[in-house]
């Protein structure tokens, strides 16, 4: 959207009375202008500006509650929840907790303030398969376990998908601190998902050995078997052509039938 450019500097500026002059000045500024008003001043604007905004009848949208949140400020998070912002909205897809992962600041501050840390996002992909997925499940996929351990702490239920999203959906390297913070916190190392069927064979399918090993380590059962071919996760890793994972299952396999 674009704005009158003395508006947008003044914005910028953090030139109260330079803004409410231009906003004067021009009273057919439509609501669509304050929106992106409101997300120009949501990085560094005073609070009073945003303030202004707000009653002037600017909407918080995706950009700006997210702009807030990157923001870290708890006064400015607190004046949103007064305005009516839904900490646990799915509108957007994400909620704003999802978005706060990556921000610790603003996560502590949301769940102390009555955001649900069990909400699943509710978003689709390019096409059109509907994914959706609990801050923890997100946080599980970081190397850094801190956002995990704080969702715990402010009463997350253990999502027992979350260890699929730690050992690797995405092919991803990280996982090893945030698989461990889970399996110390009761996650079912055998837990059977339809999608991605056990721990180990999400382990075998993403070719980590070190995680493969901590999931044996800590109890997978390395004979569970699956399908009309009743298929262990030592025959999943030789139907995969990987020998160096398979005699590791299949030392697991022989001391699980003893």
């Amino acid at each position: 959207m674009r704005l009158p450019i003395t508006l947008r500097d003044a914005i910028c500026s953090n030139e109260m009375e330079t803004i409410c002059a231009e906003l004067t000045a021009h009273p057919d500024t439509n609501l669509e202008q304050l929106d992106a008003c409101l997300v120009l001043a949501m990085p560094q604007g005073n609070e009073e500006i945003i303030k202004l905004l707000l009653q002037l009848g600017a909407q918080l949208d995706h950009e700006s509650t997210r702009a807030a949140i990157e923001r870290e400020d708890a006064s400015i998070l607190q004046l949103l929840v007064e305005s009516g912002w839904d900490m646990n909205t799915t509108k957007y897809g994400r909620t704003p907790l999802h978005n706060a992962l990556y921000h610790q600041v603003s996560l502590r501050w949301l769940l102390s303030h009555g955001a649900n840390p069990n909400i699943k996002s509710q978003s689709y992909t390019p096409g059109g398969t509907k994914s959706s997925h609990t801050p923890m499940s997100e946080a599980a996929e970081l190397s850094d376990p801190t956002p995990l351990l704080i969702l715990l702490s402010h009463g997350a239920t253990l999502d027992p998908e979350a260890i699929f999203h730690a050992i690797g959906i995405r092919r991803s390297d990280n996982g090893i601190a945030t698989l461990t913070t889970l399996i110390a916190n009761g996650a079912d190392v055998n837990f059977f998902s339809k999608r991605w069927l056990t721990p180990l064979y999400r382990a075998v399918y993403v070719n980590d050995e070190t995680k493969l090993r901590l999931l044996l380590a800590h109890g997978a059962d390395a004979t569970f078997q699956t399908g009309a071919r009743k298929l262990t996760p030592l025959a999943f890793a030789r139907n995969r052509k990987n020998e160096k994972l398979a005699a590791i299952l299949e030392g697991a396999e022989r001391q699980g039938k003893t």
